[in-house]
C-alpha cells in the first residue's frame, strides 16, 4: 500500500516535470519569435529615421539624390576643416608676429 503512494506520487511528479518542460519550450519559442519581431521593428525603425532624415536634407539642399546628399555632406565636411585650418593658421601667424618684438638697446 505504501508502495502503491509512493509510486503514484512518482508518476506525478514525472508528469508536473514533463508539464514544466513543455511550457518551458513553448516559452521559448514565443520569446523566439518576440525577440526575432523586436530585431524586425528596431531595423525598421532605423530604416525610417534614416528615410526621414534623407527626406529633410533633400528639403534643404534641393538634392534629389541621396548620394548627391551624402557627396555634399562630405564636401561641406571637408569645407568646415579647411576652414578650421585656416583658422589655426592665422592664430599661429598672430602668435608668431607678437613674439617678433623689436629689440631695444638700452
Amino acid at each position: 500500500m505504501a508502495n502503491d503512494n509512493v509510486m503514484k506520487k512518482y508518476e506525478d511528479l514525472i508528469k508536473k516535470v514533463n508539464k514544466q518542460k513543455e511550457l518551458v519550450d513553448k516559452r521559448k519559442d514565443s520569446y523566439d519569435k518576440a525577440q526575432d519581431k523586436l530585431v524586425e521593428l528596431e531595423t525598421e525603425l532605423k530604416d525610417f529615421k534614416y528615410e526621414a532624415l534623407m527626406e529633410k536634407l533633400s528639403e534643404e539642399t534641393g538634392l534629389e539624390d541621396f548620394d548627391e546628399i551624402l557627396g555634399a555632406i562630405d564636401q561641406s565636411s571637408e569645407d568646415s576643416i579647411s576652414a578650421e585650418e585656416e583658422i589655426n593658421d592665422e592664430t599661429e601667424e598672430d602668435l608668431d608676429s607678437a613674439t617678433d618684438l623689436p629689440s631695444f638697446n638700452y
